[in-house]
């Protein structure tokens, strides 16, 4: 049995996510706050396979999301606007990892939204991104989306009709936006694709179980 640590204020945003898990033989449980002394980080290493960091860490918690970002089966959803401020100055923790944000491009897509527009649906046919990611999957749904380029592997990216923007204007559009990226042990989302309303609002749960069985190099997942 695996084990995944869900690191975030608000548990009960994130209780589809947690059934998720559950229902594939996870063991799941949540912290508000990770302790980065040593000791406690080779703790949390041994406890748990998987960690969703799905809040952004203060100041004294760095040291271990660096550490097990490196070593563990990690997902991540920054906060864009934490993340252009920090990396103006070069000190958001991302940025060791080659990712930096020089301006905060919002997504958009008037064809395929859920009716706001800063909730789209992602074509799984538009991905860029292998095919094992899509296995059973349509839909993606992403909610309050921005484009973050850090030159990995690529997984999800816009549709035809989706674009970027600053401000006004249009920067990027359709498949050269990119929402989520991996490298090695590491996926980021960016925008919104764990908590209960967008994993509801597409097929993110199948698309999760795909991303994780391909992470999991040699696990068994249940009911897959």
């Amino acid at each position: 049995m695996l084990s995944s640590l869900i690191i975030t204020e608000s548990e009960h945003e994130f209780k589809e996510l947690e059934e998720l898990l559950l229902a594939h033989d996870f063991t799941v449980e949540f912290a508000h706050k990770l302790n980065s002394e040593i000791s406690k980080v080779s703790k949390l290493e041994f406890e748990y396979d998987i960690f969703f960091l799905l809040r952004e860490p203060v100041e004294d918690e760095i040291p271990a999301v660096s550490r097990l970002s490196k070593t563990k089966v990690f997902f991540y959803q920054p906060d864009p606007i934490i993340l252009l401020e920090k990396s103006k100055r070069s000190e958001h923790w991302f940025n060791m990892h080659g990712v930096n944000m020089g301006n905060l491009l919002w997504v958009f897509d008037h064809v395929k939204n859920t009716g706001k527009e800063d909730e789209i649906l992602l074509s799984a046919a538009s991905m860029k991104g292998k095919l094992e990611y899509f296995k059973g999957v349509e839909e993606i749904a992403i909610f309050k989306p921005f484009h973050l380029d850090a030159g990995w592997e690529t997984i999800l990216n816009g549709n035809e009709s989706t674009k970027a923007m600053l401000g006004d204007l249009a920067i990027r559009t359709g498949k050269d936006i990119v929402l989520s990226q991996r490298k090695e042990n590491m996926v980021f989302f960016a925008g919104d694709l764990l908590s209960n309303k967008p994993m509801k609002s597409g097929d993110n749960k199948r698309f999760v179980v795909n991303l994780l069985g391909s992470m999991l190099t040699g696990a068994e997942l249940v009911g897959v």
